[in-house]
């Protein structure tokens, strides 16, 4: 279970970083 929610927590910070780039979708 703490391996799912790390992964997720991951993809969230990936996302969020993601969304902080200009011309990026």
């Amino acid at each position: 279970m703490e391996t799912v929610y790390l992964a997720g927590g991951c993809l969230w910070g990936v996302q969020a970083f993601v969304k902080t780039l200009p011309g990026v979708i």
